[in-house]
């Protein structure tokens, strides 16, 4: 069997491979493989060169590997190929086979003997061209775009002349391919710059540095930081073939003096730019002593790390006392303890940050000198605040005093070992005022025929007040408190008045109030059947009775819908029948109602008052049973009730707005008064004129002239200057405030300037830069261009800030500056050039359109290659012409 087993296979004898072409073209043609040998139970493997042929999607076998197929060739399926047969006896390999394969022309480079800006007149320079290619490229030179009848590659320029200056470049062209491609003619760097994508760079925030060249090509960049190279952090990252370096998040630590080195064969430039990163504010720290004593200076200095440098705010237990970095205060009460807070802000970042500080006022380095103390009714001494001190704090003066100065004084020599003055009290006489009066112990007005009232009259006063009573206008004989009518009858209706007289302060006041008096009944005939019932009421007279009544089971029950206060009665039921009749006993009801009608009053009321002043503030309200009294200061409740609150000894941080709620325990209602405004003020300091917002054009901006801290005197004036001169307001200009803000109703770029304040002390300014734009966009350039000349075309606008420019062609983004030029190689340049400005702050853009530039016929003819044979046509602009491009049409 092993002689059998021979027997079926016979030795591989005369391998032979073929090619179905051996002339092909790169990417375009396609290759078959044929492999033959004498045998039985052949297998088949291909090489190329030593390496072994496997199938992909270019590469295809078919019969058992026999044939070989590689579609779109590429240059490296030249071979040499081999085909391998063999069987379980023997093998054979083939000849090889070689293909030539056409390729390029590419990567064509265009080089000069000796490089330089400029060639003086009779040099001679030589250009080389080379390009990648098989067979061996054929070379044209072309001049500004236009074919020269130099051939070959080298051209050697004998003797130059101005007038062969322009832009060179080689075409290759390899005849099997039938491709040709054009040399990159290395420009000069021009119009380096770097720019930024955003004008406010902000800790946190992102942004892109781009480094480009207006002129120029083959370009690399270098970047650059503080002189040295550029190390990329973590947040940085270049694009672009580090065209733009793009920050991720920025950190301050990313501010620097970025440079970026911009080369290719023929120059280089460097060009730098400042980033300087906005952040903070943040450790936010206050400097101070945490103790002073009376009559020190406070010094507290407030510091933040901020770019730019913050403004800062401070408050005093939650009130605005100043606006610098450094506070200081002369200590002249206790009123100076507590939290002192720094608020920093930047006004980039538009970010805050606080820290807080205490100061505690003490009296252990009191020095040994008289001053003046108010002793409580409970003998604790408290600080009064003087109105004067002098002759060494041994003499007090007290400018006009209130009632509330009553005392007891007493002068304290020593503090420590209790070495006192007697106390002193004052007798002083006020009012009369704050007069109050009730009828049967309210607010009645409205009463029956026969009713007995009792009118009772109170004011303050020292001494007391002669009270006198008038009815009508008229006085009567009563004088005192008390007005006593017995069994009143309609005609004793009217307004009641009680005259208050100080003899002591000259002064009077008078409290009235209109006493209605109404008689008989309001019936209501309930039935008309046997007995007849109605239902009677001694009501207001102008008490709509019948619209609010409500009678069921034949008269017998009365049901008023919603009370009112005029619903007190007293009620009777009348029963009658054609026999006889019959009155129940009045029922009297005791209706609450209330409160309204609140009002506050001031005793004295001033738009301002000085430091140390005693206020007095009074609620009233129409209320049954009496209301109860609550006082906000800010809509914050607080300590005090009653229907008075008394301010002793007034500071600043107790200004705001003062209101008294009134509250009934039985209807369980409350009602707020009108706000009164209480300013507590010092003298001028930390003037400032501040703006609303950043100044826009079109849009609005108040100026306002305030004093940061302390208070104004009583009597203020302002006057408004601009550039130094006295201000004449424009149409779009206003006052308000008594000339406190100055109004811009909608700004134009001639408002900007220095604008002061005069507050009665040196003037206070505010540079005004208005924001607007952009406006009148325009773009300059040639009318016409001719085929490889430059375009220049230049966008300006009327923009504050810089307005950013964006440059179109037919609708696709093509530049990002305000000078657009290109080198003009083809049809394809002209269309329309859309120009767009853009005010990054303003938020405002605006567009110019320049028409596509008439590009003139050129000198000399432009050549296109086809398929069979090379072409020479001349373009002429507004006409429309084929011509074959390969299996293409070209349309000029």
């Amino acid at each position: 069997s092993s002689l059998d087993n021979k027997c079926e296979h016979f030795p591989i004898d005369n391998a032979h491979a073929n090619a179905s072409s051996t002339d092909l073209v790169e990417f375009n043609s396609s290759v078959s493989l044929s492999c033959s040998a004498s045998g039985i139970s052949l297998s088949f493997l291909w090489l190329n060169s030593s390496s072994e042929v496997t199938q992909s999607d270019r590469v295809k076998f078919t019969d058992g590997g026999a044939n070989l197929t590689i579609v779109n060739v590429t240059r490296n399926d030249q071979g040499p190929f081999r085909c391998l047969v063999s069987n379980p006896v023997s093998n054979d390999a083939s000849e090889p086979v070689n293909l030539s394969i056409s390729y390029g022309p590419e990567n064509v480079n265009l080089s000069i003997n000796v490089s330089k800006e400029y060639y003086v007149e009779g040099s001679n320079i030589s250009l080389s061209c080379s390009a990648v290619s098989r067979p061996a490229a054929q070379f044209y030179w072309l001049l500004n775009g236009d074919n020269m009848t130099d051939t070959g590659p080298e051209l050697k320029l004998v003797n130059i002349q101005m007038s062969q200056s322009g832009n060179y470049s080689c075409q290759a062209f390899n005849n099997k391919t039938l491709r040709y491609e054009t040399s990159q003619l290395t420009a000069r760097i021009s119009g380096a710059a770097v720019t930024s994508s955003t004008n406010l760079t902000i800790e946190g925030n992102s942004v892109n540095l781009t480094c480009d060249a207006a002129a120029g090509s083959n370009l690399t960049r270098l970047w650059r930081k503080d002189d040295s190279d550029l190390i990329l952090t973590d947040n940085m990252a270049l694009n672009e073939e580090s065209r733009v370096l793009s920050f991720k998040s920025l950190s301050k630590t990313d501010s620097g003096k970025y440079s970026c080195e911009i080369s290719n064969p023929v120059s280089n430039d460097r060009v730098q730019y400042i980033m300087i990163v906005n952040y903070g504010p943040e450790n936010v720290q206050i400097d101070g002593p945490s103790k002073i004593d009376f009559g020190k200076t406070l010094t507290l200095t407030c510091s933040a790390e901020s770019e730019p440098s913050a403004s800062y705010t401070w408050t005093l237990n939650g009130t605005e006392i100043h606006n610098s970095s450094v506070f200081t205060k002369v200590i002249t009460g206790l009123s100076y303890s507590g939290n002192y807070t720094c608020q920093a802000m930047n006004n980039i970042t538009e970010r805050r940050s606080s820290a807080v500080h205490q100061v505690t006022v003490t009296g252990n380095k009191i020095p040994l000198i008289a001053s003046i103390h108010q002793l409580s009714s409970a003998n604790v001494f408290k600080v009064f605040q003087i109105k004067m001190l002098t002759d060494g704090n041994s003499t007090l003066t007290i400018v006009n005093v209130t009632r509330y100065d009553l005392g007891p004084f007493m002068c304290v020599f020593n503090p420590v070992s209790n070495g006192n003055s007697d106390a002193l009290n004052f007798a002083i006489s006020y009012g009369p005022d704050n007069m109050a009066l009730t009828v049967n112990g309210n607010n009645s007005t409205s009463f029956s025929v026969g009713s007995n009232l009792t009118m009772l009259c109170s004011a303050q006063s020292n001494p007391p007040a002669l009270l006198q009573w008038a009815v009508r206008g008229e006085l009567v004989n009563t004088t005192g408190p008390l007005l006593e009518l017995f069994s009143v009858s309609e005609d004793q209706s009217g307004p009641y008045s009680c005259l208050a007289f100080n003899n002591h302060t000259n002064m009077n006041s008078t409290i009235t109030t209109n006493i209605m008096i109404s008689s008989g009944f309001v019936c209501i005939l309930t039935s008309t059947s046997i007995p007849y019932l109605s239902i009677c009421s001694q009501l207001h007279p102008h008490f709509a009775l019948f619209t609010q009544i409500q009678v069921t089971d034949e008269g017998a029950n009365l049901t008023i819908v919603n009370v009112t206060r005029f619903d007190q009665g007293p009620f009777s039921c009348n029963v009658s029948n054609p026999v006889s009749n019959g009155a129940s006993e009045p029922v009297t009801l005791s209706i609450n109602y209330g409160p309204e009608n609140i009002n506050l009053t001031v005793n004295v009321a001033k738009e301002y008052y000085v430091e140390g002043s005693n206020i007095s503030l009074s609620c009233s309200a129409v209320s049954r049973p009496a209301a109860q009294f609550y006082w906000l200061l800010n809509r914050d409740n607080l300590n005090d009730t009653g229907p008075e609150l008394k301010l002793m000894n007034i500071q600043m941080s107790q200004s705001g707005n003062y209101s008294c709620q009134a509250f009934n325990n039985k209807t369980l209602r409350n009602e707020t008064s009108q706000s009164s405004a209480v300013t507590v003020l010092e003298r001028i300091s930390g003037a400032a004129v501040t703006s609303s917002n950043r100044p826009i054009e079109e849009k609005s901006v108040n100026l306002t002239c305030d004093a940061a801290a302390g208070s104004i005197s009583i009597s203020i004036s302002r006057l408004w200057k601009k550039n130094d001169l006295n201000l004449i307001l424009a149409d779009n200009m206003a006052l308000y405030e008594e000339n406190r803000v100055l109004s811009f109703k909608s700004l134009n770029k001639t408002d900007n300037g220095k604008y002061s304040c005069e507050i009665s002390n040196p003037s206070l300014y505010l540079p005004l830069k208005m924001m607007y734009g952009p406006e009148n966009v325009q773009i300059q350039g040639q009318s016409k261009i001719d085929f490889g000349k430059t375009l220049t075309l230049t966008c300006s606008a009327e923009s504050e800030p810089s307005a950013s420019y964006t440059w179109t062609l037919n609708g696709t983004e093509i530049h990002n500056s305000s000078v657009f030029t290109k080198v003009i190689t083809g049809l394809s340049d002209s269309g329309n050039y859309t120009c767009q400005a853009m005010n990054k702050i303003t938020e405002r853009t605006l567009s110019a359109v320049y028409y596509s530039p008439f590009l003139r016929k050129p000198s000399q003819p432009i050549s296109l290659f086809s398929w069979l044979h090379r072409w020479n046509c001349n373009c002429v602009f507004g006409r429309r012409w084929s011509s074959c491009w390969g299996y293409s049409v070209l349309y000029l």
